[in-house]
């Protein structure tokens, strides 16, 4: 009896048929994957200003003093910081030192969400602070005025997508993604 030798590779026709079919794939799926990525940034950093908002607003009344968040913008760079003492000002840009609850520091910036802008300011001075009796929310310069209407920080994705955290007159927070 003959055996027949028996070759268990592929034929180069197989083999260009195998990455064809994949590179068509990766094709179709890499758009999809970087719009994820993109929607996942837009979403972390608006949650991550959300409990933020949140936490000043409990350790306001936990601590029985106001708790204030400080913003800056600028068009190549953003950052906020949460400070429990008002006499000594934070400014995340150039003090974050100065941006401290509890003593340890509070300041979150673009760095750390990377293909993010924060697009949207709408507090007088780029300062809110929560009143330590109630949770209210106050701003003006003296932080002594409450709010008048619903106030917004809105965050832009690098794809366009854009999200916010809304701060009612009460001190509830939600976030929007239109």
């Amino acid at each position: 009896m003959i055996r027949k030798a028996h070759n268990d590779g592929f034929t180069l026709l197989e083999l260009m048929v195998t990455v064809a079919v994949v590179a068509i794939i990766v094709a179709v799926g890499i758009p999809s994957f970087q719009a994820m990525i993109d929607r996942n940034r837009l979403r972390a950093v608006t949650e991550a200003f959300f409990v933020d908002l949140n936490y000043a607003r409990s350790e306001s009344i936990k601590q029985n003093r106001t708790v204030v968040v400080y913003f800056s913008s600028t068009s190549t760079s953003w950052c906020y910081g949460i400070d429990d003492n008002i006499v000594t000002a934070c400014d995340c840009a150039t003090t974050p030192a100065n941006c401290t609850v509890n003593g340890l520091q509070r300041v979150v910036s673009n760095t750390d969400h990377p293909g993010v802008v924060l697009n949207l300011i709408e507090f007088t001075n780029n300062v809110v602070g929560f009143d330590p009796r109630r949770g209210l929310p106050v701003e003006g310069s003296a932080l002594n005025t409450p709010l008048a209407a619903t106030r917004a920080v809105g965050f832009q994705s690098a794809l366009g997508k854009n999200g916010r955290v809304e701060l009612g007159i009460l001190g509830r927070s939600t976030t929007v993604y239109p």
